[in-house]
Protein backbone atom coordinates (compact mmCIF):
# COMPACT_ATOMS: atom_id res chain seq x y z
CA UNK A 1 0.00 0.00 0.00
CA UNK A 2 1.33 3.46 -0.90
CA UNK A 3 0.78 6.69 0.99
CA UNK A 4 1.17 10.17 -0.51
CA UNK A 5 3.94 11.57 1.65
CA UNK A 6 5.65 14.87 2.34
CA UNK A 7 7.67 16.43 5.13
CA UNK A 8 6.18 19.65 6.46
CA UNK A 9 6.15 22.09 9.31
CA UNK A 10 2.97 23.17 11.01
CA UNK A 11 2.64 26.93 11.01
CA UNK A 12 1.82 28.99 14.10
CA UNK A 13 -1.88 29.65 14.67
CA UNK A 14 -1.39 33.37 14.01
CA UNK A 15 -0.07 32.70 10.48
CA UNK A 16 -2.70 30.05 9.73
CA UNK A 17 -5.45 32.41 10.90
CA UNK A 18 -4.18 35.22 8.66
CA UNK A 19 -3.86 32.84 5.68
CA UNK A 20 -7.40 31.63 6.37
CA UNK A 21 -8.61 35.23 6.19
CA UNK A 22 -6.82 35.72 2.85
CA UNK A 23 -8.32 32.45 1.63
CA UNK A 24 -11.82 33.63 2.57
CA UNK A 25 -11.29 36.80 0.55
CA UNK A 26 -9.98 34.83 -2.44
CA UNK A 27 -13.00 32.53 -2.43
CA UNK A 28 -15.12 35.50 -3.44
CA UNK A 29 -13.24 35.66 -6.76
CA UNK A 30 -15.34 32.75 -7.99
CA UNK A 31 -12.54 30.46 -9.15
CA UNK A 32 -13.25 26.71 -9.10
CA UNK A 33 -10.50 25.95 -6.60
CA UNK A 34 -10.66 23.17 -4.01
CA UNK A 35 -9.66 24.95 -0.81
CA UNK A 36 -7.62 23.48 2.03
CA UNK A 37 -9.04 23.99 5.52
CA UNK A 38 -6.99 26.67 7.30
CA UNK A 39 -5.95 24.15 9.98
CA UNK A 40 -4.41 22.04 7.19
CA UNK A 41 -2.19 24.79 5.81
CA UNK A 42 1.47 23.89 6.28
CA UNK A 43 4.99 24.61 5.03
CA UNK A 44 6.26 21.77 2.83
CA UNK A 45 9.97 21.02 3.19
CA UNK A 46 10.14 17.93 0.98
CA UNK A 47 7.61 16.16 -1.22
CA UNK A 48 8.20 12.40 -1.44
CA UNK A 49 5.19 11.35 -3.49
CA UNK A 50 3.64 7.90 -3.17
CA UNK A 51 5.67 5.90 -0.63
CA UNK A 52 5.28 2.28 0.40
CA UNK A 53 3.72 2.12 3.86
CA UNK A 54 6.57 0.00 5.24
CA UNK A 55 9.06 2.84 4.49
CA UNK A 56 7.22 5.47 6.57
CA UNK A 57 8.84 4.55 9.90
CA UNK A 58 12.34 4.89 8.44
CA UNK A 59 11.42 8.25 6.88
CA UNK A 60 10.13 9.48 10.25
CA UNK A 61 13.30 8.30 12.03
CA UNK A 62 15.57 10.04 9.52
CA UNK A 63 13.53 13.24 9.67
CA UNK A 64 13.69 13.30 13.48
CA UNK A 65 17.44 12.65 13.35
CA UNK A 66 17.93 15.52 10.87
CA UNK A 67 15.82 17.85 13.03
CA UNK A 68 17.48 17.18 16.38
CA UNK A 69 20.38 19.59 16.05
CA UNK A 70 18.48 22.52 14.55
CA UNK A 71 17.24 25.58 16.36
CA UNK A 72 13.79 27.01 15.72
CA UNK A 73 13.40 29.02 12.53
CA UNK A 74 11.85 32.47 12.37
CA UNK A 75 10.08 32.96 9.09
CA UNK A 76 8.38 35.89 7.46
CA UNK A 77 5.49 35.51 5.03
CA UNK A 78 6.53 37.38 1.90
CA UNK A 79 5.04 36.68 -1.50
CA UNK A 80 2.25 34.74 -3.15
CA UNK A 81 1.51 33.13 -6.46
CA UNK A 82 -0.55 30.54 -8.26
CA UNK A 83 0.06 27.52 -10.48
CA UNK A 84 -0.24 27.62 -13.41
CA UNK A 85 -1.27 31.29 -13.06
CA UNK A 86 -3.83 33.56 -11.39
CA UNK A 87 -6.23 33.35 -14.38
CA UNK A 88 -6.80 29.59 -13.94
CA UNK A 89 -5.32 28.71 -10.56
CA UNK A 90 -5.02 25.11 -9.42
CA UNK A 91 -2.73 25.89 -6.48
CA UNK A 92 -2.20 29.10 -4.55
CA UNK A 93 1.06 29.39 -2.67
CA UNK A 94 2.54 31.74 -0.11
CA UNK A 95 6.31 32.21 0.00
CA UNK A 96 8.34 32.66 3.14
CA UNK A 97 11.62 34.38 3.94
CA UNK A 98 14.07 32.73 6.30
CA UNK A 99 16.32 35.62 7.43
CA UNK A 100 18.79 33.60 9.54
CA UNK A 101 18.86 30.52 7.28
CA UNK A 102 17.68 28.06 9.96
CA UNK A 103 14.85 26.73 7.82
CA UNK A 104 17.14 26.26 4.81
CA UNK A 105 19.68 24.37 6.96
CA UNK A 106 16.91 22.12 8.31
CA UNK A 107 15.66 21.40 4.81
CA UNK A 108 19.18 20.53 3.62
CA UNK A 109 19.69 18.21 6.61
CA UNK A 110 16.41 16.43 5.85
CA UNK A 111 17.37 16.13 2.17
CA UNK A 112 20.71 14.59 3.15
CA UNK A 113 19.21 12.08 5.60
CA UNK A 114 16.44 11.01 3.21
CA UNK A 115 18.88 10.77 0.30
CA UNK A 116 20.85 8.24 2.41
CA UNK A 117 17.81 5.93 2.38
CA UNK A 118 16.97 6.39 -1.30
CA UNK A 119 14.73 9.47 -1.45
CA UNK A 120 16.36 12.05 -3.74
Amino acid sequence: MKIRTFICIELPDSIRTKLGEIQTEMKTLGSSVRWTRSDGIHLTLKFLGDVEKQNIEQIVEQTIEASRIHSPAKIEVKESGAFPDFKKPRVFWIGVHDPNGALARLQMAIDTKLDEIGFE
